[in-house]
């Protein structure tokens, strides 16, 4: 059985660099670490995943859940809704958590937002 050979790659540093470079790394070892920083942005997300995560972002931007809350939110402020301080307070958190599910489901699929 034949191992796949590596290939050294090496690189220069200044002493400032190095320091900072082990600062970073941390325990990890140095290769490791330079191989993780490297290697984690590409696209490890597959091709499945990503049509989910799309559908999920089409059924959320369908759904007009956002919209719904703000309403019922600004209703509630104007005193036509009678709603506590509590659930108005509710209700901007769950439009908070909703915008911010979508921005990770865009950031995922690398969509810009705009």
């Amino acid at each position: 059985m034949l191992k796949k050979k590596t290939k050294l790659i090496s690189i220069r540093l200044n002493f400032r660099e190095r320091k900072l470079l082990e600062k970073l790394a941390g325990k990890t070892p140095l290769s490791s670490y330079i191989r993780s920083q490297i290697f984690s942005h590409t696209d490890s997300i597959t091709k499945d995943d990503k049509n989910k995560l799309a559908q999920i972002l089409g059924l959320l931007g369908q759904s007009n859940i956002t919209t719904n809350l703000r309403e019922l939110t600004s209703l509630a402020r104007s005193g036509s809704l009678a709603l506590t301080p509590e659930i108005t307070s509710k209700l901007e958190k769950a439009c908070n958590e909703i915008s911010e599910i979508k921005s990770m489901i865009m950031k995922a699929l690398r969509i810009k937002e705009g």
